[in-house]
């Protein structure tokens, strides 16, 4: 669901880095840099595109249903 330009239906805007995700090619295959202040800097390598978002979508899915409810 997208808001309207200038807010979110519903929710306050407040901005709140949680996850930081890079995606980078390199010779060996692809590589995924996740980085958050909960569980701090982590790498995956995978050589298929699909592994590799399966890999950073499952430790994100982990990570925010740990997140304490606000």
């Amino acid at each position: 669901m997208f808001a309207p330009e200038g807010g979110c239906v519903g929710y306050s805007l407040v901005d709140e880095l949680i996850v930081n995700v890079e995606f980078i090619r390199t010779t060996a295959g692809l590589v995924a840099r996740v980085a958050s202040e909960a569980n701090g800097r982590r790498e995956y390598r995978a050589v298929s595109p699909s592994a590799l978002i399966d890999m950073v979508i499952d430790d994100l899915r982990e990570e925010v249903e740990s997140l304490p409810p606000r």
